[in-house]
């Protein structure tokens, strides 16, 4: 019996020098676990792995008499392989349709009536249910734990999937040689191959928004070393250049995890692969994680250290059960990236339950002050989260719309269910502060304003984000600008349905490009034209833009560049160092770091969470 198994990747549709695809991890662990069983082996033939959206017709129009398709569904994929497992079936009526993943909602019975040529839904974890799956297929004793299919009109008596106890009974689909083929078939077509690995399984927290902790009942149960290393040699010897971890919490295991930092490097300086590693760290912040992100970074195997923390407000912690590293411990950790020779950045979420929208101003400003690059993400609502129970929904008063999840093709738009309103922030308080932070995520943490506010602020005690609502509000109301241009579409991003719009990301190269690049002269003249008119007089304004100009590395190339000001503006505003009112001249050294990238919006996108994307400037 032929079997296809599914696990599409991303496609956010925007132009980059590389085409980047993930192999099929989750799929292959199913199959590398269920083929290694005599039923399954003598029975069962896999065809192949589908990774790569194109054109469904054609994919059906592949296949060799399919009886089992299996499809990994999440957020990014699940409405084109909804269409495509269609399709399949409408082919070929006798070919067994299998769905799971994240995204397929355990035990609803009215998602798997509204999907009826989906015959069975596996979940939780997927290894020994599909195993008996196959079984039960075959006619051959089996459990329907942790299965879910249609009978006599109603979803199946429903039953916990068994916990796999020994993760050491699972075969790795990489050393196995099930992926081989997949490296065979993109070999010299510019494709960029990138492994996911697994070192161990599980989540100890239940923060409501997340689906992970319940999908492993929330132990964790750690993958044999061998195993680990084995995976990463196989990865290096065959040219991977970035390996995603798959833990919840890496560094969670100091010493074990530590080993597996040094081996990771070791097999690089040995083969040249992986040349990246990106990973979930541990939720509650510690020195030794700031150990392991140091040794990644200097060995260039790491862009960024992320520290989430969503929130700090005490009652929004408290509603989606989350603890954060105290703010002590926070900036010490933040002290020691530092000399460490990189920055830490974070994550945070809007809107979430309790949070308003005075709250969550005072999370950014006290990001800004505290020198923190964020990442503002929005609160998805996950199928199998405690946040999409309906009690919880009805106890927050949660407010969603379908947004659609950055895809260009017409083949299955994807979606996703985004809040937008709770009990304590309104849609337009939403839509307002979500703007906001797109701002201060643009303009001041890639350096197209940053200098600027610092200044309004040391010398004015104008707060960062009062800074920014009057930059937003001005620019939405001059029309004819170039920053009117692209903000202006977003001002009612929330019922424009553009909020995915707003999130950033490789969503601000255009504008990048053109405010940065094309036409940055017209743009920083916007820019004074701004603080004459709404910011306080100030003798200081023409210097203060000229600095600003030149702090961004937006060059192709290295060059110096000579600053003329009336005083040691930059001394003041960097360093704290107090303003003295005569001739000064600095020095702007350029490295031109955007060579490397298409466009100095991918460039300024990528270098915002390592904050290096400026000039060094010094006195001459």
């Amino acid at each position: 019996m032929n079997v296809y198994l599914a696990q599409f990747n991303i496609d956010h549709g925007f132009q980059n020098s590389k085409k980047i695809l993930f192999f099929p991890y989750s799929a292959g662990c199913i199959w590398a676990y269920a083929n290694q069983f005599e039923e399954v082996n003598q029975n069962y033939r896999l065809k192949e792995f589908f990774i790569e959206k194109s054109d469904p017709a054609q994919i059906v129009a592949s296949l060799d008499n399919p009886k089992v398709f299996g499809f990994s569904a999440y957020i990014w994929n699940c409405n084109y392989s909804l269409k495509l497992a269609e399709m399949v079936k409408q082919r070929y009526p006798e070919c067994v349709i299998v769905f799971g993943g994240p995204h397929v909602p355990s035990s609803n019975e009215d998602w798997m009536k509204e999907h009826n040529f989906i015959d069975y839904a596996v979940y939780k974890e997927g290894e020994i249910v599909f195993y008996n799956l196959l079984k039960r297929i075959k006619g051959l004793e089996h459990s329907t734990n942790g299965m879910g299919f249609i009978q006599d009109g109603k979803l199946n008596e429903q039953r916990p999937p068994e916990r796999i106890q020994d993760l050491d009974q699972l075969p790795s689909p990489y050393t196995e040689g099930y992926f081989d083929s997949i490296v065979e078939k993109y070999k010299g077509t510019g494709v960029v191959l990138n492994p996911i690995i697994e070192t161990n399984r599980g989540c100890p927290f239940k923060c409501t928004f997340c689906d992970w902790g319940g999908v492993t009942e929330s132990k964790v149960k750690k993958f044999d070393m061998c195993r680990v290393h084995d995976e990463l040699l196989w990865m290096a010897k065959n040219k991977l250049e970035f390996a995603t971890g798959a833990d919840a919490n890496f560094g969670s295991f100091k010493d074990r995890d530590m080993e597996i930092v040094d081996f990771m490097i070791e097999t690089k300086k040995k083969y040249g692969y992986p040349k990246y590693f990106h990973t979930s760290w541990m939720k509650n912040q510690s020195e030794h994680l700031v150990t392991m992100a140091s040794k990644l970074m200097k060995s260039d195997m790491m862009r960024s250290y992320t520290a989430s923390l969503q929130s700090t407000t005490t009652s929004v912690l408290d509603a989606i059960k989350r603890k954060n590293t105290g703010e002590n411990v926070l900036l010490k950790i933040k002290d020691l990236c530092e000399a460490s020779g990189f920055k830490l950045d974070t994550d945070l979420m809007i809107p979430l339950p309790a949070e308003t929208y005075e709250s969550f101003q005072s999370v950014l400003e006290q990001c800004l002050d505290n020198n923190l690059t964020f990442q503002c993400c929005y609160t998805t609502i996950l199928p199998n989260s405690e946040m999409n129970k309906a009690q919880y929904r009805k106890e927050h008063g949660l407010e969603t719309i379908r947004s659609k999840f950055a895809e260009p093709h017409s083949w299955a738009k994807e979606e996703e269910e985004i809040l937008v309103g709770t009990n304590s922030m309104t849609k337009d308080e939403f839509n307002d502060i979500a703007l906001l932070a797109y701002v201060i995520s643009g303009f001041h943490l890639c350096g197209f304003t940053d200098l600027i506010a610092k200044y309004y602020k040391k010398t004015e005690g104008i707060a960062y984000t009062d800074f920014y609502k009057k930059f937003l509000d001005y620019f939405l109301q001059t029309k004819n600008t170039l920053v009117h241009k692209y903000l202006s579409p977003l001002a009612n991003h929330v019922d424009d349905k553009r909020t995915n719009e707003t999130y950033g990301g490789i969503w601000f190269a255009p504008m990048f490009n053109e405010l940065g690049e094309q036409k940055r002269e017209v743009f920083f003249g916007e820019v004074k034209e701004f603080c004459r008119q709404v910011m306080p007089d100030n003798i200081n304004l023409d210097d203060l833009v000229k600095l600003q100009y030149n702090w961004q590395d937006h060059t192709q190339t290295s060059i110096e560049t000579e600053i003329n000001c009336k005083s040691n503006l930059f001394d003041y505003i960097t360093k704290g160092i107090p303003l003295r009112k005569s001739p000064h001249v600095y020095l702007a050294k350029a490295i031109g770091k955007k060579k490397d990238f298409i466009s100095l919006g991918h460039y300024l996108n990528f270098a915002k969470k390592l904050g290096n994307w400026n000039t060094t400037i010094t006195s001459k």
